[in-house]
């Protein structure tokens, strides 16, 4: 895009919205090229084939610390735009889990066979690095790097527990943007400590409800346990 000169016509988070959009395209495109599948497998590989409404649900009740301690701590973001929310709470989350969960994770663990902690490190590594420009010192960069970091590793759990369903993920990502974004929080992901205690008592609630889920809901007819599916398949390993 900076080649093709897409700056002097695409600015702000116009431009985001359309690198935004190529991420998804790229992931499509290398799921269809490396396993020779259609759209719709390749949709599926993605995780992209689940229960959208269900992971809707289990996200805004996951969210609710967090819209309730900035709706009782902060006021309304006076600088909020329609494409700041649009693009900064929906989109970017959205190209943001296709590329580093559904892509990254979900092709190194089921694919590659890495097992979790390594397939989940690289990409929550690269998610981290795409904050980098959030800083401006190096004490502050030490912490949006753990923040982030951290993050990318909850969401690639969280994605795996809920096997290979990217919408709970996406969806949990959007609102914590969301509320972010509409009480105007902080300039960057690292936040104060109001906000970082509601972001660790979302991410809590969000664990609870994962754990206890099989209480909560019935598993989707497509739905297969990938961490089964992964022990099986090293065991069959060692067997041979």
């Amino acid at each position: 895009m900076g080649l093709a000169g897409l700056r002097r016509f695409l600015h702000g988070w116009l431009f985001v919205g359309v690198y935004n959009l190529l991420q998804i395209a790229s992931c499509i495109a290398g799921i269809i090229g490396a396993h020779r599948v259609g759209l719709s497998t390749a949709f599926e590989e993605l995780g992209l084939r689940g229960s959208f409404c269900r992971a809707a649900t289990f996200s805004f009740v996951a969210a609710l610390p967090m819209l309730l301690a900035f709706w009782l701590t902060s006021t309304l973001n006076p600088q909020m735009t329609i494409l700041s929310v649009a693009v900064g709470c929906f989109l970017t989350p959205f190209a943001e889990e296709v590329l580093f969960r559904g892509y990254m994770f979900g092709q190194l663990y089921r694919r590659a066979r890495w097992g979790f902690w390594l397939s989940a490190i690289v990409p929550s590594a690269l998610f981290a690095l795409g904050h980098a420009y959030q800083s401006r010192e190096a004490l502050e960069l030490l912490g949006i790097f753990a923040v982030t970091g951290t993050g990318g590793l909850f969401g690639c759990w969280l994605y795996l527990r809920w096997n290979g369903n990217l919408w709970f993920v996406f969806w949990l990502h959007a609102l914590m943007n969301l509320w972010w974004e509409v009480f105007g929080v902080a300039e960057n992901a690292l936040g104060g400590w109001i906000a970082n205690a509601a972001r660790l008592g979302t991410i809590a609630l969000a664990i609870l409800l994962t754990i206890y889920k099989d209480r909560l809901w019935k598993n989707g007819f497509r739905e297969i346990d990938w961490r089964t599916e992964n022990r099986s398949y090293f065991a069959a390993l060692r067997a041979a």
